[in-house]
């Protein structure tokens, strides 16, 4: 891919670690995150079918309930990594997650439950999902909003969540054509959720 129609959104991801035991470092390593476009470019096989919107979550890592997840950005199911940092496999919640998920979550440790607003370039809303103590979906809020907006992030407060209508836009035409993402008026949203 040039480097003008390169979207930095679309790198392949890899985790880096360190083991700490007993105030050593056992070993640091990195490996790339599986999807099926790294596994087929590594030559090995894929575990699994293929899920729709795969590709090797590149922004985040958090833990969760006893697993690793590696999050992307705006769409795909995060990969469950183990303690090796080798990639499972997609991870769904369970089989309660439909659709996207989010590199940017946040841990309620009142509750126990994980916080995520996740957007697609092709809803007219974004999804405010809940993943309760027992690892799933717990409850989903879709929350309307225009113009397709790239949600970086949120913020969770003890009664609301907070969503930023960010300016930056998604259209598929211009990135696919290299140029920058339009822009329109930023305004928040303020939702309950208790």
């Amino acid at each position: 891919m040039g480097p003008r129609a390169h979207h930095w959104m679309l790198g392949d991801g890899m985790v880096h670690g360190v083991r700490l035991r007993g105030g050593r470092a056992e070993w640091y390593r990195n490996r790339w995150v599986r999807s099926s476009q790294v596994a087929r470019t590594l030559g090995e096989p894929y575990p699994g079918e293929v899920p729709p919107d795969d590709f090797a979550c590149n922004t985040h890592v958090v833990p969760h309930k006893g697993r690793i997840l590696a999050l992307q950005e705006s769409g795909p199911l995060p990969y469950e990594l183990d303690g090796e940092l080798n990639t499972l496999r997609p991870y769904d919640f369970r089989s309660t997650l439909e659709g996207a998920f989010t590199a940017h979550t946040k841990y309620d440790a009142a509750a126990d439950e994980l916080h995520a607003v996740a957007y697609c370039p092709t809803w007219d809303h974004v999804r405010h999902i809940v993943i309760d103590r027992t690892g799933r979906v717990a409850r989903t809020h879709r929350i309307p909003v225009a113009d397709a907006p790239m949600m970086h992030d949120f913020a969770l407060t003890g009664k609301y969540v907070v969503i930023v209508d960010v300016p930056i836009t998604f259209d598929m035409a211009a990135a696919e054509a290299g140029a920058p993402c339009p822009t329109c008026g930023t305004r928040s949203i303020r939702c309950g959720w208790g």
